[in-house]
């Protein structure tokens, strides 16, 4: 036993070194070595490059159509500016909700123009626009050509009524308006497809999808409950954005307006209101405030202003690409392109 002792001491002043010996051990894997190679910084992104204003003579409404060429709206007349067509919109009473500005072109041909809230309908490019009995303020773009023929359009003639949705098999638009049914007088914007599913922003600005081929309806689930401000369809897709303290934006977007919708955290250099953001194409997106044009050429998942108005206001701004394929604007008075004349 007197041989044991100094060997069970020995052992005793070991056992805590070696402890520490396997506790360092099995921590060291998670710090690297010091000659490890360390992931490279992000590198900053070059300054945006500043998009060209072409002064116009000042009209109620300008749009690129799905061809890339301008089209003006003064008073009943309605040209493009190369000067190939022109025409005259048939009178109507006028809406008892005036203020709606919109003027889409659809690449199968046919045309939707909102001239202070009177829809007026094409069904073709060589087809004459058509004055209806429909009357909206509404945001978005609540209206579409129907799968089986005709048109679909969310009217909201009078605020104590309510929105509802029409239909028409007239292939002009012009007559045999019916309605179908009666929507929430909370809907502030909504976009239709050819199947007349709709999706709206209602209640404050829930993200609210009704499918009329899958008979279901309920709010958009990578929505999460927020409220947005802005709802658009273009060729791309359909989107929707809602503004975030600092200057950052949420996006929702999908290729069709039955999804599937995918969710964007978008960083912006500044923080004014949105006021309505469209994409282009898979890439490029413009976002527009009161004073100013941004672009992101990442998908929407980044945003730099690209111009700011000197008089302070984008009046009824329309974004689309012109025949070259630039990015490009329409104002009531201007039209700001990203691709600039050589000097």
């Amino acid at each position: 036993m007197r041989v044991l002792r100094p060997i069970a001491l020995a052992l005793a002043l070991l056992l805590p070194l070696a402890c520490r010996t396997r506790r360092a051990g099995h921590a060291s894997p998670a710090s690297p070595p010091t000659d490890a190679p360390r992931a490279p910084a992000p590198l900053p992104r070059p300054p945006a490059t500043p998009w060209c204003v072409h002064l116009l003579p000042r009209a109620d409404l300008r749009a690129i159509d799905d061809a890339g060429d301008v089209w003006t709206l003064r008073g009943d007349s309605l040209a493009r500016d190369d000067g190939a067509v022109s025409l005259s919109l048939s009178a109507e009473l006028p809406c008892p909700v005036a203020g709606a500005w919109a003027l889409e072109f659809r690449p199968d041909g046919s045309a939707f123009l909102l001239a202070d809230g009177r829809l007026h309908l094409r069904s073709s490019r060589d087809a004459h626009f058509a004055v209806t009995p429909m009357c909206t303020d509404l945001r978005g773009a609540p209206w579409s050509r129907r799968v089986e023929g005709g048109w679909s359009f969310v009217a909201n003639t009078w605020r104590a009524v309510g929105p509802g949705l029409l239909m028409t098999r007239d292939a002009a638009g012009a007559s045999g308006w019916f309605a179908t049914t009666a929507l929430d007088r909370s809907l502030g914007a909504a976009v239709l497809d050819e199947h007349h599913s709709m999706l709206s922003l209602v209640n404050g600005g829930h993200l609210l999808l009704v499918d009329q081929v899958q008979t279901a309806a309920g709010e958009v689930l990578e929505a999460r409950g927020e409220l947005f401000t802005t709802l658009s369809r273009s060729p791309a897709g359909v989107a929707a954005s809602r503004d975030v303290d600092g200057p950052r934006r949420v996006i929702v977007r999908a290729p069709s307006v039955t999804g599937p919708f995918a969710r964007i955290d978008a960083v912006r250099d500044i923080a004014a209101p949105t006021r309505a953001l469209v994409a282009l194409d898979l890439a490029r997106w413009v976002a527009l405030t009161d004073d100013a044009i941004e672009a992101s050429d990442d998908g929407g998942h980044s945003f730099r202003t690209v111009y700011r108005a000197p008089s302070g206001h984008l009046e009824r701004p329309h974004a689309g690409r012109l025949r070259d394929g630039s990015a490009a604007v329409t104002t009531r008075d201007a039209l700001v392109t990203e691709r600039c004349p050589a000097p």
